[in-house]
């Protein structure tokens, strides 16, 4: 099992220490061009701007939780720690690695047809890489300076580094051209070592993640594959020790076989125990173990068949199936311990972005009431460095209104310190599942609301439509239609010493507005004439009792007309003339010609 740092272990007090020393060490007073490109190459960012697109975009870095040389907490990153100057250096790198390759083939071929090799190609090829290399090293060192030996995180790769760019340094400027150099087998493994730097550069990169994880799970499990390896040789040479005796020594038993098995000495695989341990080895790793020894020794020995089951299924099947999962178990405590750091220096650095923040609040808060109102937020946008900070966050302070309505959850008209941060690190980043979630709830909650509104309105629309009707019924046709007898005196006190009836609803139904106007009027026309078939008498009948209907309905007073003497002279010719004129006001156009 690999133990796990915990938040006080020694790297974090490393790292912390660090940072302290990053942060007391001087800025340089003169800026050269290559000061220059490492300002452009940083920009000039403000902390907490970078900071926040961390904590709240989730970049997911593959880093080292302090980087190469330096701490990540830190934003602006130096050029030589960038990923895309590491990547360009590990494309040198592997290039150099097959022109090294290249050039070994070359030689291995002139020696093999004897010709001559010419070394003038191969010198230039490497004079390059070697002053690319040489770059990169003095890049490194004025980035870094005496922390690129210093730093306890990388301290062992950069002088790995520096010896073998230093090395080669010697023999390609110095020592070739002198004629010296280039032929020591110690200069030229130093060239192939030099390919090792892509194990570190590799973590550096974001699309060799899992590749890094794998090696780094078996540097981790080195030592625990030591003792596995450890227990293995010795019960090699436990079992070495019982195939020496049982079949490096029986030559009565074998020496007659030699001669039948076409040569089968048993004396090359079990005559010592060195070469009965080298045999068990490779039984163990399963190669050709059954054709070329196991198979030769059954025949003679068909005892010892169970002897190389029991030692293949402990040794093969069981130590190496021990080993793999060390192997895997320390790739995936990798994988939890850089996750670990990542959420720790996220952690940190929300703490800072925290602290950026209420240093904000505290600024703005003139009144120091531990809440801010909007009149306290449009006058703080009005200070130079508020104005700025608050810039540097992407708030929008040209609308400051509207912004303080949004951060302003319950509508108090005052932002607290939680309000404040919180919104404020929301706006920075995209939106947040959270926050989907409950845009939709708030979307599906008006939906909702916005449906029972429509089915009110729906209501409300059909009981104007009924009001609609009914007024133009009563502007239409007389309101004592549709009014009782009391509220109609109510309305009109002239009327209050008449008798008025209601109509019934089949007689209302009858009435003249209620039926076809053409029909009515050549009905009316008829009796104009003085028509008397029976059809036109019926008809008449009809008019005639619609007319005396119209004596219920509509009261002669109403009308503007005198009232009716049925005892005086002249009466019944009075109420025939009243009764067309209220028929002529009633039907219009039922007495014209």
């Amino acid at each position: 099992m690999v133990e796990k740092p915990g938040p006080g272990s020694k790297e974090d007090a490393e790292l912390d220490e660090e940072e302290e020393e990053l942060a007391r060490a001087p800025e340089p007073k003169t800026k050269s061009w290559l000061g220059f490109l490492k300002g452009a190459v940083q920009g000039d960012r403000d902390p907490i701007d970078a900071l926040v697109a961390k904590y709240n975009q989730g970049q997911d870095s593959d880093e080292e939780d302090n980087d190469d040389y330096g701490t990540e907490v830190r934003p602006p990153k130096p050029f030589v720690d960038t990923p895309t100057f590491n990547m360009c250096l590990g494309v040198v790198i592997a290039l150099n690695s097959v022109t090294i390759g290249l050039e070994t083939d070359s030689v291995a071929h002139a020696v093999a047809t004897q010709e001559e090799h010419d070394d003038r190609l191969w010198y230039i090829v490497e004079l390059i890489f070697c002053i690319i290399f040489l770059f990169e090293l003095l890049l490194r060192l004025y980035f870094h300076r005496l922390r690129y030996f210093t730093n306890p995180v990388t301290r062992a790769w950069n002088v790995a580094d520096f010896i073998i760019v230093s090395v080669s340094v010697v023999d390609t400027l110095i020592l070739i051209p002198f004629g010296i150099g280039g032929t020591a087998r110690v200069v030229a493994m130093l060239r192939f070592v030099r390919m090792m730097r892509l194990a570190r550069l590799l973590r550096l990169l974001k699309l060799f993640k899992e590749l890094w994880l794998m090696v780094s799970g078996l540097l981790q499990s080195l030592k625990t594959l030591g003792w596995i390896c450890l227990v293995a040789l010795l019960f090699c040479y436990a079992c070495a020790i019982i195939t020496t005796t049982v079949i490096g020594h029986n030559d009565d038993l074998y020496d007659p076989y030699f001669a039948t098995s076409g040569g089968w000495d048993h004396e090359v695989y079990f005559a010592t125990v060195w070469r009965s341990t080298f045999t068990l080895f490779q039984i163990m790793t399963l190669d050709q173990w059954n054709e070329s020894v196991v198979r030769h020794v059954v025949a003679n020995q068909p005892a010892m068949l169970i002897f190389f089951l029991i030692f293949v299924c402990i040794s093969s099947l069981g130590l190496m199936s021990i080993m793999i999962g060390v192997v895997v178990e320390n790739t995936l405590a990798t994988a939890n311990k850089d996750q670990n750091k990542l959420k720790a220096k996220r952690e940190r650095d929300r703490k800072q972005v925290f602290s950026q923040l209420q240093e904000i609040f505290e600024m703005a808060d003139v009144d120091g009431s531990g809440t801010l109102t909007i009149d306290e937020v449009e006058a703080a946008i009005q200070k130079p460095e508020i104005y700025n900070k608050l810039k540097m966050i992407d708030f929008p302070v040209d609308d400051p209104g509207q912004i303080f309505a949004l951060l302003d959850y319950d509508e108090s008209g005052e932002l607290t310190t939680e309000e404040f941060i919180t919104g404020c690190i929301r706006m920075k980043g995209p939106a947040k599942s959270k926050d989907l979630l409950v845009a939709q709830v708030g979307v599906d909650s008006m939906r909702k609301q916005y449906a029972l509104f429509e089915q009110e309105m729906e209501k409300f629309q059909a009981k104007v439509a009924m009001l609609d009707a009914t007024i133009r019924a009563v502007m239409s046709h007389g309101e004592h239609v549709f009014l009782d007898t009391r509220q109609y005196r109510m309305r009109h006190p002239d009327f209050k010493a008449q008798t008025m009836k209601r109509l019934a609803t089949t007689e209302l139904e009858n009435m003249p507005w209620n039926k076809d106007e053409e029909a009515e009027r050549a009905q009316a026309l008829a009796l104009t004439e003085g028509r008397s078939s029976p059809k036109q008498a019926l008809a008449d009948g009809s008019l005639r009792g619609a007319a005396a209907n119209l004596d219920l309905a509509i009261p002669p007073a109403a009308l503007g007309l005198g009232g009716v003497d049925a005892a005086g002279g002249g009466g019944g010719s009075k109420a025939l003339e009243d009764r067309d004129e209220s028929l002529a006001i009633a039907v219009p156009g039922s007495l014209s010609n």
